[in-house]
């Protein structure tokens, strides 16, 4: 099991298999990119991260770089490169299917997050991103400082081995592209952008909004809406800066209620009560 440490939209979900990476090649490569999602075809997206044998927080040098009974990095957390993949990204919870996209570890102990400042390692910097190729299959960039650099013999004298704790390393940009496209992907028509499947028969949707005087002179109060009646939603948004003792930001999100019914321009909804 990995642990993520970079703020990227991935949805937590049971454990499932991970890709053989004989299924990925890897090739070194000089590419400088950081993002992290891409998303093709239709409802097909990938997110990528970077994963660690060990939990906690990753710029903390107690927890992601102790010290090992074998004078090695053998017991720091370890990290590789994991990528998501779903094909039914319209639903509302997609599905997504987890793999190891690099084929070795690529760095060990503390990865840096707070920019320049703080201790922990900035070696892997801001070499990280994942773009979808015509065929929809994935390729990522990433950087690797598994091993020693060349000048550690003048940087670390003496310490150059490549798990020795002490060896100096910087970070190399690598790239890895999936070899297979995932076979459930559904392409759009040639010459066409991606289009949201058709809905079910007897599906309905209302969308809305408006505004109202605030109780501030001069401001508004703004609400929103959405409803639907198959599998029966409603959500409501209202803001007001101008609320008495501050601004108001209220939201209801997929709320679910027994019915959705709509008449011309007007949607109706009821919820249970508690």
């Amino acid at each position: 099991m990995s642990h993520c440490y970079f703020p990227i939209a991935f949805l937590t979900q049971a454990p499932v298999p991970f890709l053989h990476v004989a299924d990925f090649k890897d090739v070194r490569r000089g590419w400088d990119l950081r993002d992290t999602q891409a998303a093709d075809a239709n409802g097909h997206a990938v997110v990528v991260w970077l994963g660690a044998s060990l939990a906690g927080n990753s710029n903390d040098r107690s927890t992601m770089e102790k010290t090992c009974s074998d004078g090695t990095n053998s017991c720091w957390a370890q990290w590789n490169v994991y990528m998501a993949e779903t094909v039914d990204g319209h639903d509302l919870v997609p599905a997504f299917t987890q793999f190891t996209a690099s084929d070795h570890i690529i760095h060990a102990g503390t990865v840096s997050t707070g920019g320049l400042g703080g201790g922990a390692n900035r070696n892997l910097a801001d070499f990280f991103q994942v773009a979808l190729d015509p065929q929809h299959r994935a390729n990522i960039s990433f950087a690797d400082d598994h091993i020693a650099s060349p000048e550690c013999t003048s940087q670390s004298p003496g310490h150059c081995a490549d798990n020795d704790p002490q060896s100096y390393r910087t970070g190399q940009p690598y790239f890895t592209y999936q070899l297979k496209a995932n076979p459930n992907i559904v392409p759009a028509a040639s010459g066409q952008c991606s289009t949201t499947p058709p809905a079910p028969p007897g599906f309905e949707k209302m969308t809305g909004g408006g505004g109202i005087p605030s109780v501030k002179a001069g401001l508004t109060a703004n609400f929103g809406f959405v409803a639907q009646n198959d599998k029966p939603n409603a959500s409501l948004s209202y803001h007001d800066d101008g609320a008495p003792g501050g601004a108001i930001d209220a939201h209801s999100v997929n709320t679910s209620v027994p019915t959705v019914t709509f008449s011309g321009n007007c949607g109706r909804s009821k919820a249970t009560p508690r």
